[in-house]
């Protein structure tokens, strides 16, 4: 009888085995030699999902079609494409990993249709046209991959929530272009060398962070696009920042108006911009930063700007810019607090603009809104005090002091 438990229990361990090996999945290998597969399409046609396809070091034929959730994992030197493919991959399961793979195609680098929690990782894509093609995919993302390519970096469209981070894209005619998306997240990637950086149209609800501009002509085209925050931005000898048009409730923050030659330009849209301590919103208008030093009697805060007026913008409402500052009581120390708030400047001597409130904690407030094109920047002017005190009886003394010597003087 006890043998008997042994065995079942040995059956039990196996069949649990068993199970977990296949949670885990199988591991095929691909190499020129010694593995179970020389080319990568009969490893995915023969792999069941949660497998591996585990590619040794070579250079291996494209135009791989996934139709098993599998991870199509790489070493270095492992190179997909040899020149004659459209593509390297096109993927049409759900849960697909691509990583830790070179991958060169004549059209497109790779391709995902119509898949759920798929992934590229840890990947160099180059193509002619487009780099990474996602179409009404759900719940994807690219992370650690650079893209070189003719076209498109990426292309995104009819999906959700996608997520894109830590990507490289160089060249092309765009870096990353979004088409009717819905919950994006571009973050902590770079875009160099590209005409436009970020083409996002009919998109919401995406943010837009730390991402670096280097050599473009524009940063970020939106075209229709709702709550989207764009912030923390580096930009490099680009042309313009943002062109917004026509979009709702979106939001732009930025430490400092440099790096680019214009800053941005809106039409028909309620974009708030804010750049440091001050905060922008209105119609129909451009700014740029405008380089401005403060008079001696004033402390500057944050860029100068220029405000222009959008030429050509057919619209109901009439172009006007609107600003607006907070300042702690802390941060005016030395200054008046009243005299707190945006300045026409214009190559003239300041003049305040708009209205400002202290409030009884010392907060001030200020706001002001402009039709006019001009150069404004957010002054406060130094405190006016009357002489010291100290001086003043060191003054009365010395003179005392000298009508005495007189006085004596006289006498002898």
């Amino acid at each position: 009888m006890h043998k008997h438990w042994i065995h079942y229990g040995t059956l039990t361990v196996l069949l649990l085995v068993a199970v977990v090996s296949g949670v885990q999945g199988a591991t095929l290998v691909v190499a020129p030699s010694g593995g179970d597969f020389t080319t990568i399409q009969p490893a995915v046609d023969a792999a069941s999902p949660g497998d591996t396809i585990a590619v040794q070091a070579g250079t291996y034929p494209g135009d791989i079609v996934v139709r098993t959730p599998v991870t199509v994992l790489g070493t270095d030197g492992v190179s997909i494409g040899t020149g004659g493919e459209l593509a390297a991959f096109i993927i049409e399961a759900d849960e697909v990993t691509i990583s830790g793979l070179t991958c060169d195609g004549t059209a497109i680098g790779i391709m995902f249709d119509a898949t759920s929690g798929s992934q590229v990782r840890e990947c160099n894509i180059a193509a002619d046209a487009t780099g990474i093609i996602l179409s009404n995919c759900l719940d994807c993302s690219v992370t650690d991959t650079s893209i070189l390519a003719d076209q498109s970096g990426l292309e995104i469209t009819s999906s959700e929530n996608i997520e894109i981070e830590d990507v490289r894209v160089n060249g092309g005619a765009s870096g990353v272009t979004l088409h009717d998306v819905d919950t994006f997240t571009l973050w902590k990637s770079a875009i160099l060398g590209c005409d436009i950086g970020i083409i996002a149209e009919h998109c919401a609800n995406g943010t837009i962070e730390e991402m670096t501009f280097t050599d473009v002509d524009a940063g970020v085209l939106g075209i229709g696009i709702t709550d989207t925050s764009i912030t923390g931005s580096t930009l490099s000898n680009v042309i313009q920042y943002l062109q917004m048009y026509n979009g709702i409730g979106c939001h732009v923050e930025a430490g400092t108006m440099e790096g680019a030659k214009y800053f941005a330009a809106d039409v028909f849209s309620d974009t708030t911009y804010a750049c440091g301590p001050w905060t922008v919103s209105g119609w129909n208008y451009a700014f740029i930063r405008e380089t401005y030093d403060a008079p001696e009697d004033y402390l500057q805060f944050g860029d100068a700007l220029n405000f222009s007026v959008v030429e050509g913008a057919e619209s109901f409402t009439d172009p006007f810019i609107h600003m607006e500052a907070e300042a702690a009581a802390g941060d005016l120390e030395g200054y008046d607090a009243e005299t707190f708030g945006f300045y026409r400047i214009d190559g003239r001597a300041p003049a305040i603009v708009g209205s400002t409130t202290v409030g009884e904690d010392g907060t001030v407030n200020t706001s002001a809104t402009a039709a006019a094109p001009g150069d404004y920047a957010l002054l406060a002017k130094t405190t006016t005090t009357g002489p010291d005190l100290f001086y003043v009886l060191i003054g009365i003394l010395a003179v005392i002091g000298i009508v005495l010597f007189y006085l004596v003087w006289r006498k002898d």
